[in-house]
C-alpha cells in the first residue's frame, strides 16, 4: 500500500531529490524540505519547506505547515547528513557536536515533531543510516552519528510499535553524492595540530584505496521506497555494503586497533 505523504529531509542533496523523485514517481505526495527553499529548487514536482533539523522552532514550523497545507503525514524520511574530516580530539567540540545534531538528533527532533501526524495515520519513520556504523575510523564523527541513529532507531522501532508507528533503517553503502565527493578534497588539520603526521597518513590511505562499489543516488532511493511502502517492513535495509567492512566490525579490539595504527604510522 503506497503511502500518501512523505516528508524527506536533506532534500536539497543528491540522494534527497533521488528519494523524493522515486518517492513522487510511485505516487507519494512527497514535501520535501532543508534549511532553505532555494537548496530544492530542481524538485518542483514536490511540495517545498523550510526545516533546519538542528533548529527545534524549524522544525516544530514544519510540523504546522504540514498539518495545516497537507493535512496528514504517512512517512517521514530522515536523510539529513553532513561529513566532515578532522582530528576529532583537536577539533572545537562544538564542531563534533555540530554532526551529531544534524545526523543524529535531528532525526529524533523531526519524528517527535511529526509524531502526532505519524500517530493518526499510523505511518512510518525511514532513518537513513549508513553501512559504516559497523566500524569507526579515526579522524571523522561521522561513523559514530550512525552509530548513535542506528541505536536510536531500534529504541524508537520497539517504543513505537503498540501505536502502530514503524520505523525502519536504511543502511547504503558508498553513494556519488557530495558527501562522498567529499573524500577527494580532505583539507590539512589546523596549523600546530599534533596529528597532522598521522592525519596525512589517513588521507592518503583514503585516497589510494577508494571504495570500489559506488551506489547512484537513484538506486539508494529505490530502497528507500522500499522501506517506505513494503506491507511489512524490515527493520533494517542495506545497500552495496561491503564484507569487509563485516568482518572489520566483529574483529577483537586489539585487532581493529593494531590495523588502523599499520594505516597511521
Amino acid at each position: 500500500m503506497t503511502p500518501r505523504v512523505a516528508l524527506v529531509t536533506g532534500a536539497g542533496g543528491g540522494l534527497g531529490r533521488a528519494i523524493c523523485r522515486a518517492l513522487a514517481d510511485d505516487g507519494v505526495t512527497v514535501v520535501a524540505t532543508d534549511r532553505t527553499v532555494e537548496l530544492m529548487d530542481r524538485l518542483d514536482d514536490c511540495r517545498r519547506v523550510a526545516l533546519d533539523v538542528t533548529d527545534a522552532a524549524s522544525v516544530r514550523a514544519a510540523a504546522d505547515w504540514v498539518r495545516g497545507e497537507v493535512g496528514r503525514l504517512d512517512v517521514l524520511v530522515n536523510n539529513a547528513g553532513i561529513i566532515g574530516y578532522f582530528p576529532v580530539a583537536e577539533a572545537d567540540p562544538e564542531d563534533v557536536i555540530r554532526h551529531f545534531q544534524v545526523n543524529t538528533f535531528g532525526a529524533l527532533r523531526t519524528t517527535h515533531a511529526f509524531l502526532d501526524q505519524l500517530a493518526a495515520t499510523r505511518g512510518r519513520v525511514v532513518n537513513v543510516t549508513s553501512e559504516s556504523y559497523r566500524f569507526r575510523t579515526p579522524f571523522q564523527p561521522y561513523q559514530s552519528t550512525k552509530l548513535a541513529l542506528e541505536g536510536l532507531s531500534d529504541v524508537l522501532r520497539r517504543e513505537l510499535a503498540p501505536i502502530g508507528i514503524g520505523v525502519t533503517t536504511v543502511r547504503p553503502g558508498a553513494i556519488e553524492t557530495e558527501l562522498f565527493r567529499a573524500m577527494a578534497s580532505i583539507g590539512p588539520p589546523a596549523d600546530g595540530s599534533r596529528l597532522a603526521a598521522p592525519f596525512a597518513r589517513f588521507a592518503r590511505a583514503l585516497e589510494r584505496r577508494p571504495p570500489k562499489r559506488v551506489s547512484a543516488p537513484e538506486d539508494v532511493a529505490r530502497v528507500v521506497l522500499r522501506a517506505a511502502t513494503d506491507r511489512r517492513p524490515r527493520a533494517h535495509y542495506e545497500i552495496n555494503n561491503m564484507l569487509a567492512l563485516r568482518i572489520a566490525a566483529v574483529l577483537p579490539s586489539r585487532l581493529a586497533d593494531a590495523a588502523v595504527a599499520r594505516i597511521l604510522r
